[in-house]
């Protein structure tokens, strides 16, 4: 539920339920990424601007970055 750097910083993604992701979402979450970078990163900076501090590959992904207890 999260690559190494994740659990570093305790931090895992999951869906707006709290549950893990599934395997497409996560495959759309990963492809996405380069419309996060390709938009100069405004993609990444939309996480000051969302509700839920989502970037644009967690949007369009239906991901949420939350902190693992």
């Amino acid at each position: 539920q999260g690559t190494l750097g994740k659990r570093l910083v305790k931090v895992v993604v999951c869906d707006c339920d709290g549950e893990p992701i599934k395997k497409k979402a996560a495959f759309i979450r990963l492809l996405a990424r380069v419309l996060s970078v390709f938009t100069l990163g405004v993609g990444y900076l939309m996480v000051f601007f969302t509700d839920r501090h989502q970037t644009l590959h967690d949007k369009l992904s239906g991901a949420i970055v939350v902190l693992d207890d």
